[in-house]
């Protein structure tokens, strides 16, 4: 379970992105939500703070060090499940919301087979596992007497407001146009929730061979689908009737303003592939190292961007114009390499294990922006 307290800042820089003309969600967060490597789902490995990469002797060896399938000298059949149960409590201008969202899913099950040899050992396997989990939720409302995300619109010139009747243009004498302006500022109440969901599944073809006495190598090659949906609502209420003037001059039916209400799903279907290359010795009975090369993982991503909104008047509703807002794009996200180093000692049953691993993050990149501006 999953507890996040945070501020009416977070949450406005969550709504940045609808601040632009032209919208689009990718962003370094998406990036990072694939190249996150999980937590799998071996007990033993949990337990020890997945510090398994100098481990790694059963059929998770998929998921931490492909070598550590030569060490396993019987067919085995394994596998987990997880549940996620995520909470948020969002204070928002004093006012604390609640909100969870939770997912059970099939986290693992691997098999692994060892071909019988005269020295050494050759172990194959195969796995299924969800190496990300991309559940979440966040709910807030309170009333803001500083500034509203209308006027925020209209100071940037936005189109959003101004499609909907909610701004106006602002123009000298000349009747040239100098900015949008609105009549709407404080005093609105504020909510919103978002909801996100979806999974990364990972097929895994295994192999690893015992090359010299007590060394192992292993090779893993991985094939990648998934989903990820992400809902977010936003709404700005005129609870206590401030603004009953026109919003758009000339305009009567834009009197007595009740709602501005903004949605933005995001919905992907991902695929891709990658390779991770692992290394194990073993000094002894009680003491092994390991390591391991995780190679770039390529991500092909095809999203659909929807935006809709509305705005309430008193005898009239205002709607955006969808296709104006919305789009189908696809790309790729490519991760850096991850090396990663462990030690585990046992010592009369007791394991200690270390590990470390370096990444670079700043090597993400988007590429193939098919549809991007």
């Amino acid at each position: 379970m999953a507890n996040f307290r945070i501020s009416f800042i977070a949450i406005l820089l969550f709504f940045l992105a609808f601040a632009q003309n032209e919208v689009y969600s990718q962003n370094t967060n998406d990036a990072l939500r694939l190249g996150y490597s999980g937590l799998g789902s071996n007990a033993r490995a949990l337990g020890m703070g997945n510090s398994y990469i100098g481990l790694s002797d059963d059929a998770s060896a998929a998921f931490f060090n492909p070598a550590g399938f030569g060490l396993i000298k019987k067919i085995e059949l394994s596998g987990g499940l997880s549940y996620l149960s995520f909470k948020n409590d969002a204070e928002f201008f004093k006012t604390t919301t609640n909100y969870s969202n939770s997912n059970t899913n099939l986290n693992r099950i691997s098999f692994a087979f060892p071909v019988p040899t005269t020295r050494g050992s050759l172990v194959f396997g195969l796995t299924y596992h969800n190496t990300t989990d991309l559940t979440g939720a966040l709910k807030f409302d309170g009333t803001n007497n500083k500034d509203s995300w209308v006027n925020y619109f209209s100071l940037r010139n936005n189109n959003i407001p101004y499609d909907l009747y909610l701004s106006y243009p602002l123009r000298d004498a000349q009747a040239n146009y100098i900015k949008d302006t609105t009549i709407i500022g404080s005093g609105l109440t504020q909510s919103g929730n978002i909801l996100n969901s979806g999974v990364v599944n990972n097929w895994t073809f295994s192999g690893a061979i015992e090359v010299y006495k007590n060394l192992f190598v292993g090779l893993n090659l991985n094939v990648v689908t998934g989903n990820y949906e992400s809902n977010n609502d936003y709404y700005e209420e005129d609870l206590n009737g401030i603004y009953q003037g026109e919003t758009s001059p000339g305009e009567p039916k834009t009197t007595d303003f009740q709602l501005f209400y903004l949605n933005r799903l995001i919905k992907w279907d991902l695929e891709g592939w990658n390779a991770k290359f692992g290394m194990l010795y073993q000094f002894n009975q009680n003491a092994r190292f390991g390591l391991t090369v995780q190679f770039p993982k390529e991500f092909d991503i095809k999203e659909k961007f929807i935006v809709n909104g509305r705005s309430d008047y008193a005898n009239q509703t205002y709607f955006l114009i969808q296709e104006d807002y919305s789009d189908e794009v696809e790309y790729r996200i490519r991760t850096p390499f991850e090396l990663s180093g462990g030690l585990s000692v046992n010592f009369k049953g007791l394991i200690a294990s270390a590990e470390a691993t370096l990444i670079d993050y700043s090597q993400i990149e988007f590429s193939n922006k098919a549809g991007l501006g």
